[in-house]
């Protein structure tokens, strides 16, 4: 929920930024987690062919309508 979270809050993010965002996580663990997403149409992962090579990500429709009907649970999160 959390990367789909700050995909939205980029609108497209590069597999970098992801990084610094979620410092805390293995290389391993982040790209299993996109590549979840992926498979489940939720983001959409756009790689561009440059030196060095580029990867971006952004929401599909299935996520922005998920990040929809979460936000009544987030909004409640954050008032505890």
């Amino acid at each position: 929920m959390a990367i789909i979270n700050a995909i939205d809050s980029g609108n497209r993010l590069r597999y970098k930024d992801l990084t610094l965002i979620f410092e805390g996580i293995s290389p391993t663990a982040l790209s299993s987690v996109l590549q979840e997403l992926e498979r489940e149409k939720i983001i959409k992962k756009e790689i561009f062919n440059e030196i060095p090579p580029r990867t971006e990500y952004s929401l599909l429709q299935r996520g922005r309508e998920f990040l929809k009907a979460i936000t009544p649970l987030k909004k409640w999160v954050e008032t505890k």
